[in-house]
């Protein structure tokens, strides 16, 4: 691999860089919109997902495809093939024609709106990720089917978590109190 000196930018040339990142995702935005009307009238006029597909695959990584399929669908005569991992042409939409009125329907309704955007997480949320183990071994536990060993490891690991949550709530409280 080789090593890349990156040099520190200037406070100035850092924020026009963001700004230019802020543009240029409004530009990539309105240029998969104009893209994905056409896709919409593709499918209606002429049966032809093809163009979808291929705007789909086109998408850079990290895109917001769910978003692009769920509009589709929601626009075109167009489904998600899971197991082909594509769309299909799919009688979906009642409108007969694309007309003027739909092309304008279609065009007010941002592609990014197909699906909400998901919740920022943090990967150091450890609170939350024990909670979801708890949440697995608590099922567990209660299945009369299974044997487990080990319970009272269960009982005092969860003692600790459920007194640590406790211990964040009343923190949380005194917060809001000072705040008030």
């Amino acid at each position: 691999m080789a090593i890349v000196n990156i040099n520190l930018l200037s406070s100035d040339d850092l924020v026009k860089l963001i700004a230019s990142v802020k543009t240029s995702g409004s530009r990539f935005d309105a240029l998969v919109q104009k893209a994905a009307i056409q896709c919409v009238a593709q499918s209606i006029v002429h049966s032809n997902v093809t163009p979808a597909n291929d705007l789909f695959n086109a998408l850079p990584k990290g895109s917001r495809r769910d978003s692009l399929v769920a509009w589709f669908e929601r626009h075109g005569n167009m489904a998600w093939m899971k197991a082909e991992r594509k769309i299909a042409f799919y009688k979906a939409v009642e409108v007969e024609a694309w007309t003027p009125e739909y092309a304008v329907e279609v065009g007010g309704n941002m592609w990014t709106t197909g699906t909400k955007a998901p919740e920022i997480k943090s990967s150091y949320d450890l609170e939350e990720e024990f909670g979801k183990v708890f949440d697995r071994l608590g099922k567990v536990m209660s299945d009369s089917t299974k044997e487990v060993a080990h319970r009272d490891l269960y009982a005092e690991l969860k003692a600790v978590y459920n007194k640590h949550i406790v211990a964040g709530q009343s923190a949380n409280d005194e917060k809001e109190v000072i705040a008030a």
